[in-house]
């Protein structure tokens, strides 16, 4: 619960401080996402570092399949894809609308996992599924009438 306590506060105050910076700095998309990995670089650098040992890194990368090795590109790929999308998307919209529509993107998630994974569909996922879909429709709704 404390990592998902820090994980809940830092997308949040990301999404508002993406959103006050936004006019302020004057970056495109692009910018934004070759600024923001750049920053992250250090960080990650650290906590592999600490965590893992470099050679056995590169090590694992190299003896991979070809599969493997397309399969961790074509995610890097979409990663890439996904933080432009976010830029763009932070742009449009308040933080709020971007926090909701990010976690309607779970659905999908789940959905997908379950149909890639074959894992059974139970009650508490259909819940769930629908208690979602209803936050992200009543929070629309409420802001089209607010209007």
């Amino acid at each position: 619960y404390v990592w998902l306590g820090i994980n809940i506060t830092a997308t949040g105050a990301y999404s508002i401080m993406v959103k006050i910076t936004d006019s302020k700095v004057g970056l495109n998309s692009f910018g934004k996402v070759l600024y923001n990995n750049t920053l992250a670089l250090p960080i990650v650098l650290t906590i592999v570092l600490c965590t893992e040992s470099p050679a056995d890194s590169v090590n694992a990368f190299f003896n991979a399949t070809f599969r493997t090795k397309f399969f961790l590109l074509l995610s890097c790929l979409v990663g890439f894809f996904i933080s432009v999308a976010g830029f763009l998307m932070q742009s449009a919209v308040a933080p709020t609308s971007f926090m909701i529509a990010n976690n309607a993107n779970k659905i999908v998630v789940i959905v997908l996992g379950m149909w890639i994974f074959n894992t059974q569909f139970v009650i508490g996922t259909a819940v769930g599924l629908v208690v979602a879909l209803s936050g992200g429709a009543l929070y629309s709704y409420d802001g089209i009438r607010a209007k």
